[in-house]
């Protein structure tokens, strides 16, 4: 498989930074660079704009991914990554990804347990529709032997 990119989901979850950490070692086998991505949409607010609340693109995606770039730095020092937040859900931008070449990689579930309960796991819905590779990452202890 020729991989010119991973891309990995993040958003804070312990299945999110065992993703990171898999694509970061998975990056640094394969010689090639790692994008973290965190997406958001305008209906994830920490509260509504009228009333002065940051976006979570703002206040929470800049510091994850500021964290999340150097965890992948001090893991894998080789590997070139770069960080970005989209406003656009999950699914679509990680599709995009897959579309792009990329391999994709995400936990197995995240923070949010009431879009899982009514429209499904990114996860899942990311498996489903992409049409490149896609790997699904759960937290715990990952057996590297393959």
């Amino acid at each position: 498989m020729d991989v010119r990119m991973i891309v990995v989901g993040v958003e804070g979850s312990a299945c999110s930074d065992a993703a990171l950490d898999w694509a970061a070692r998975e990056a640094d086998r394969r010689g090639c660079p790692l994008e973290v991505l965190h997406t958001s949409t305008y209906t994830e607010l920490v509260g509504a704009p009228t009333m002065g609340a940051p976006l979570l693109a703002e206040d929470v995606a800049g510091p994850m991914l500021a964290d999340a770039a150097e965890r992948v730095r001090r893991a894998a020092p080789a590997v070139e990554v770069t960080a970005r937040s989209a406003q656009t859900d999950a699914v679509s931008a990680l599709v995009a990804a897959s579309e792009a070449g990329s391999l994709v990689v995400v936990g197995c579930h995240g923070r949010r347990w009431l879009s899982r309960l009514l429209i499904g796991s990114v996860s899942h819905r990311v498996v489903k529709r992409a049409p490149g590779p896609v790997v699904v990452v759960h937290a715990g202890d990952v057996d590297e032997s393959g």
